[in-house]
């Protein structure tokens, strides 16, 4: 229940309670959890520091969530599965499911996402 509570908490402005329930899971690796962790950290400081290594530390746990969470309607959206891999297209899908509406919700966060996020790139992958 923490996951929708966290995004509960910042729909209802409630931005103060954040950091005790982010403490009491401080260990979840999840990009649930970190991405939450960035947004939070962004609706209390801004551009900080601490919010800009919260968002780092979200990206190597999951480089697809930004996609999601500043798509136009043009992104295929895989089903989640009952259980997502952590990393996955389909964690980034729950993600963007629960949390994706504070995310929208927030003055400047997504803009602030996309200056923070590595650029998409287009085409096949090299090897």
């Amino acid at each position: 229940m923490r996951y929708p509570l966290l995004a509960a908490l910042m729909l209802a402005g409630r931005d103060d309670e954040t950091p005790a329930l982010l403490a009491r899971f401080q260990d979840d690796p999840t990009a649930r959890w970190l991405y939450g962790r960035a947004l939070a950290a962004f609706r209390r400081e801004g551009d900080s520091r601490a919010a800009r290594e919260a968002l780092r530390a979200a990206l190597r746990s999951n480089r697809h969530v930004p996609q999601y969470l500043t798509a136009d309607d043009d992104v295929p959206i895989p089903p989640p599965a009952m259980s997502v891999t952590l990393g996955s297209r389909e964690e980034a899908v729950v993600y963007d499911l629960e949390q994706g509406e504070a995310w929208r919700a927030t003055p400047d966060a997504l803009r602030w996402l996309r200056a923070q996020a590595p650029a998409r790139r287009s085409g096949k992958r090299r090897r």
